[in-house]
């Protein structure tokens, strides 16, 4: 239950969603569907926030640091489908109270996943990834090309005429904002890309007017949140930084498992080295007294 939209610029990605999640039966506008999985990649996502929230831990434990695009559009691409698909067909279309609990109240049973920001060599780039099948993956890197939630029948309850208003607005936002600064282009997007999120909540009852547009370029990444008030939004950079926190805590965690795990292996190999050694020690003595 999301509606989201990616655009590549000259020299940035943005990232727009909105912010309505379903617990149970109770709806929430609150948390932002915009999540890092590293420095210059971010991820939003669309469907059921379970199945969003763990396919974003596999993408990000699989992206420590900057992408390479050769590498998404080969062995990293086939991994990331791979182990999504493996989550999605065991974990939740084989989980009946999960699929039980969509049925029951029409929402729908899907994941939708899209994920940008700069390569390696800082090129812009978005990645989207759908339950269709296989859960493959689509790299865009071409400048103005956008990728829309609606893109995805399955996923989306509005007619076309939604879809394709949402295009004609991004296209008039990009008519005016190619060619102009990042920093330019980062306030333009401010001034005219909220309504479209807006827009989209009037006629889809999953969608919220609050939401969130992220731009990831060379000197970072700067989040913009709209739909909500001061307070909830000092509160929100404030969840956010302690969410950063926690991101690094578990980072280190795991790379500190990592070290320990090597080391066990580095300290058993040299264990073995040294009792091959003393084995072969053994034999030359016997060898020598009693001529063998």
């Amino acid at each position: 239950m999301s509606f989201f939209f990616g655009t590549i610029l000259e020299k940035q990605v943005l990232l727009a969603s909105d912010r309505m999640y379903y617990y149970g039966d109770e709806v929430i506008i609150g948390h932002s569907k915009i999540h890092k999985i590293n420095k210059s990649t971010f991820l939003t996502f669309g469907g059921d926030s379970f199945a969003g929230d763990e396919i974003f831990k596999i993408i990000r434990d699989l992206c420590p640091g900057p992408i390479k695009l050769w590498e998404l559009e080969g062995s990293l691409r086939r991994c990331i489908s791979k182990q999504a698909l493996s989550f999605w067909t065991e974990r939740v279309l084989g989980n009946s109270e999960i699929v039980t609990f969509h049925k029951e109240r029409d929402l729908p049973l899907a994941s939708n996943i899209l994920f940008g920001g700069l390569d390696l060599g800082d090129h812009p780039f978005l990645a989207s990834l759908f339950d269709g099948g296989s859960f493959e993956i689509q790299v865009y890197t071409r400048p103005a090309v956008s990728f829309i939630s609606a893109n995805s029948p399955d996923v989306r309850p509005n007619g076309p005429e939604v879809t394709e208003e949402v295009r004609k607005k991004i296209r008039e936002f990009l008519k005016v904002a190619m060619g102009e600064s990042e920093k330019r282009q980062r306030e333009l997007a401010k001034q005219m890309l909220p309504g479209i999120i807006g827009y989209v909540s009037q006629h889809d009852k999953f969608v919220s007017s609050a939401g969130d547009l992220i731009f990831i370029h060379g000197g970072g990444s700067e989040l913009f949140t709209f739909g909500m008030g001061r307070w909830r939004r000092m509160m929100e950079k404030i969840s956010l930084y302690r969410q950063s926190i926690y991101e690094w805590v578990e980072r280190q965690k795991r790379l500190n498992r990592e070290k320990w795990q090597y080391r066990k292996e580095d300290l058993a190999e040299q264990r073995k080295k040294r009792q091959e050694r003393w084995q072969a020690g053994v034999d030359r003595l016997f060898n020598r007294f009693f001529g063998v």
